[in-house]
Formats: structure tokens, C-alpha cells, sequence
């Protein structure tokens, strides 16, 4: 299975078609925020399954903050990451994840 996994695409959606096309056939799509209104256009330009998760800068967005997801035998936590402080170490987020059984 091949996932594309993108984040930060702020509306630049000419990138996120371009990475589609780089990296077909891909399997899933998964984008882990900061799509600020694009996902109706996301779902629509991927011909694999989505997934998206909202970022700090999805200020309206109904999306999930978080969302866990079975992958084949395995089980990913999906966050934009600000939610754990990222910027200041991945450690938080890491911790959460094993926390459950991701």
C-alpha cells in the first residue's frame, strides 16, 4: 500500500496536484492539516481514499482534530501536531500515540 502523506497546503493546491501526479498510483491520501477550506477540492482531485485532519490555521473547518485509523495491521494517530507542541519535540505527540496503541 502506498500512502501519500502531505500537511500545510494553505490553498496551494497546484503543489498537492503535482505530488499527486509524482507519486502515482497512490493508495491513500492522507493530509494532516492546514487545507484552510480545500478538502471538498481535495476529496475531489485524489482517486484514492482521504483522510484530513484540521491544522491551526483551519479556523472554520468541521474537520476532526484528531482522528486514529487502522492501516493494514497497523493503527496511526493523525494530528497536525500543534495540539502537542511539535515545534518545541515530537517526544509529547510520540508519548500520546503509544499511549494508544499507535
Amino acid at each position: 500500500m502506498k500512502i501519500l502523506i502531505v500537511s500545510d497546503t494553505h490553498r496551494q493546491n497546484g503543489n498537492l496536484c503535482q505530488a499527486l501526479l509524482d507519486e502515482q498510483p497512490v493508495d491513500m491520501l492522507i493530509h494532516l492539516g492546514d487545507v484552510e477550506g480545500s478538502e471538498d477540492y481535495i476529496h475531489h482531485i485524489a482517486s484514492c481514499p482521504v483522510e484530513i485532519v484540521a491544522g491551526n490555521n483551519d479556523f472554520f473547518s468541521r474537520l476532526e482534530r484528531e482522528l486514529e485509523l487502522e492501516i493494514g495491521p497497523h493503527r496511526a494517530l493523525l494530528t497536525h501536531g500543534h495540539y502537542y507542541g511539535v515545534s518545541m519535540g515530537a517526544e509529547g505527540l510520540a508519548d500520546e500515540a503509544r499511549s494508544r496503541g499507535c
